[in-house]
């Protein structure tokens, strides 16, 4: 493997990580009653996203696997429930669907990924 493409997985587990942990916090925060911060840090994982998708033709060639090519058609997948964030007109709905699909979504495609990653990224 080349160091570029090395480098490229250890960046993106790390965004891997980044979105988890803004997940939870924009959970945490319309739980407790929000925060003036929650829409600039959700925007920040749809800048993620978007970030980790046009890096996706250059991961598919370093696993060019199908199980790999499967997770990241699923991630296209997500960015669907993110797009539902915009359609909650209340606090309760978008706590619910941040709940119900967007975290346990997330969650099971980083686990999966992380599988293929972690050969490569762990030292």
């Amino acid at each position: 493997m080349a160091e570029a493409q090395h480098y490229l997985l250890i960046q993106y587990d790390n965004l891997i990580h980044t979105i988890s942990e803004g997940l939870e916090y924009v959970e945490k925060q319309i739980c407790d009653g929000g925060s003036f911060r929650t829409p600039v840090v959700f925007q920040d994982i749809l800048d993620a996203f978007i970030q980790m998708n046009h890096t996706h033709e250059q991961i598919a060639d370093i696993f060019n696997e199908e199980g790999m090519h499967l997770l990241l058609e699923e991630f296209s997948r997500m960015i669907i429930h993110l797009q539902a964030w915009f359609d909650e007109d209340t606090e309760e709905g978008k706590i619910l669907l941040l709940r119900t699909r967007i975290i346990p979504s997330y969650e099971a495609w980083k686990l999966d990924v992380q599988r293929y990653l972690y050969p490569y990224v762990t030292h």
